[in-house]
């Protein structure tokens, strides 16, 4: 039987539920009985010597908490409908909330990896993005009136395309994405405490 494993925050409504069920000492003292196995109510009330309905009460809150589950339900000689309670097979752990610092720095890197690429493709490829000659086959040292400039001549005339300048651009991003991967883990660490 494997046991389920649930975290919660210190001020989740669940973890205040469940701490003010197990906040009482004869609550700690119904766990430790049904520790040893499923127990029906009258059993409970019997080891502790207290009467029914304060066992009742305390079943009844851990209950609600989620920390115990009727196992069975028999009939008494009676014939009233018993029920039988027993631990849920479940770690609960209360820990504060915790940032996932791999996926933070994955979200950073691939960032900072694109100015990467962008100045390495950049400065290998300038002489062909940014080149001023017209070759040949499109018309290039062709006698005749000067061509009408187009918008993206006009754009890349306003570009610098000195290929530090690129270089440098690509390099002040992945900068900028380092400062901002700094000071988000410093606010993270800020807000733990």
């Amino acid at each position: 039987m494997t046991e389920q494993v649930i975290i919660l925050e210190p001020g989740e409504e669940r973890a205040q539920h469940i701490a003010r069920a197990l906040s009482s000492r004869t609550a700690g003292k119904v766990l430790d009985i049904l520790s040893d196995g499923p127990r029906q109510l009258s059993f409970i009330s019997d080891q502790l010597d207290i009467p029914l309905p304060q066992v009742k009460y305390h079943v009844d809150n851990l209950l609600d908490a989620g920390i115990l589950e009727v196992i069975d339900e028999r009939y008494s000689v009676k014939g009233r409908r018993v029920k039988i309670y027993g631990l849920k097979h479940q770690v609960l752990v209360v820990a504060p909330k915790m940032v996932n610092l791999k996926a933070l720095l994955l979200k950073y890197s691939s960032v900072c990896g694109l100015f990467l690429l962008a100045a390495l493709a950049f400065s290998l490829f300038h002489d062909k993005i940014f080149s001023t000659e017209t070759p040949l086959l499109l018309g290039g040292g062709s006698i005749g009136p000067a061509p009408q400039p187009t918008v993206m001549s006009i754009l890349l005339d306003h570009i610098p395309t000195d290929p530090l300048t690129i270089l440098l651009f690509c390099a002040g991003g992945g900068v900028a994405v380092g400062a901002s991967l700094i000071l988000e883990l410093y606010f993270l660490r800020k807000g733990e405490r």
